[in-house]
């Protein structure tokens, strides 16, 4: 594991991250991120299952990463969500108070 510690701190030093608390992140950029990650995910999995042309691969990860498929599982899960992640009032405030604030220099 120390070459993915010596890497990881690479990484962060090349692009110069800090430490930085979740919640400090506006919505939107974790669903960004959300969205790469679970599309690599999908990915992953369709690979495995079975190796065959990428456009067929495309056409099915497309399946399951379309907003239709992911408010469908989001929905299957919503029992299982904190109060937190169930409050749209806070992720819409959290939103309009990121975009408020320019100090999200890229």
């Amino acid at each position: 594991m120390p070459q993915q510690d010596s890497f990881l701190t690479q990484i962060k030093e090349e692009f110069q991250l800090g430490e930085q608390e979740l919640n400090s992140y506006s919505p939107l950029v974790l669903a960004y991120i959300g969205d790469c990650v679970y599309e690599l995910l999908i990915r992953t999995l369709l690979v495995g299952k079975a190796n065959c042309q990428v456009s067929k691969l495309h056409k099915k990860a497309i399946d399951y990463v379309k907003a239709e498929t992911q408010a469908a599982m989001i929905f299957a899960l919503m029992d299982e969500l904190t109060e937190e992640e169930d409050s749209p009032e806070k992720v819409d405030d959290k939103i309009e108070q990121m975009s408020q604030n320019d100090d999200y220099p890229l």
